[in-house]
C-alpha cells in the first residue's frame, strides 16, 4: 500500500501542477503520463462494483475532517481522480474536507485535499481538490491531529482534555 500511496502522491501533485500551468520538466511529463496509464481512473471518485457492497472491506483507517472536527473513516478504493471512503456521518455533496492517511511503517503521513462528489449509504465519493501533501510523522506530531488515530485499530483514542 505505501508504493500506491507514494505513486498516487506524485500523480496528483503532477496533476495540480499542470492544471496551475507550471511548467513540468520533460522527466516530469514523461512520470506523469506513465503514472496516469498505471493507476486507474475515469474522471470519478471511485464507485463499488454493483452487487458488491463495501461493508464487507475493512478498508485502511484513514482520517477526514468534518463539521466539528476529525472523523475516523475507512479507505475502500482510490483512483487517480479520487477515493471512495466509508464513514459514519457522510456530508453533503461539495463539501470541502481534507484526507489524512498515515503509514506508520513508513513514518509518513499524506494529506490530500477533497471535495464530497457523491454519497451512497455510508460511503462517499471524494475528488481531489488540490495539491497533496506528504511529510514525516516525527514532524507532523507536534502540530497534530487533535484527536490520535489508533493504527491498530482505526479508531480514535480519547485524551484528557489539556493534553493534546
Amino acid at each position: 500500500m505505501e508504493a500506491i500511496l507514494d505513486l498516487l502522491h506524485d500523480y496528483v501533485a503532477l496533476s495540480f501542477r499542470a492544471l496551475e500551468r507550471r511548467a513540468l520538466s520533460r522527466e516530469d511529463r514523461g512520470r506523469w503520463l506513465a503514472l496516469s496509464r498505471l493507476i486507474p481512473g475515469d474522471g470519478n471518485a471511485p464507485r463499488a462494483p454493483a452487487g458488491s457492497p463495501d461493508g464487507d472491506s475493512d478498508g485502511l483507517p484513514v482520517q477526514i475532517i468534518a463539521p466539528g472536527g476529525f472523523e475516523a473513516a475507512r479507505l475502500l478504493a482510490l483512483s487517480r481522480e479520487g477515493v471512495r471512503v466509508a464513514t459514519e456521518r457522510p456530508m453533503p455533496v461539495g463539501a470541502v474536507t481534507a484526507l489524512r492517511i498515515v503509514v506508520p511503517k513508513s513514518g509518513l503521513e499524506y494529506v490530500y485535499a477533497c471535495r464530497v462528489q457523491w454519497i451512497q449509504g455510508d460511503t462517499m465519493g471524494l475528488l481531489f481538490d488540490g495539491p497533496p501533501t506528504r511529510t514525516s510523522l516525527s514532524r507532523t506530531s507536534a502540530v497534530g491531529w487533535k484527536r490520535t488515530l489508533d493504527l491498530r485499530t482505526g479508531w480514535f483514542t480519547h485524551e484528557r482534555a489539556g493534553t493534546a
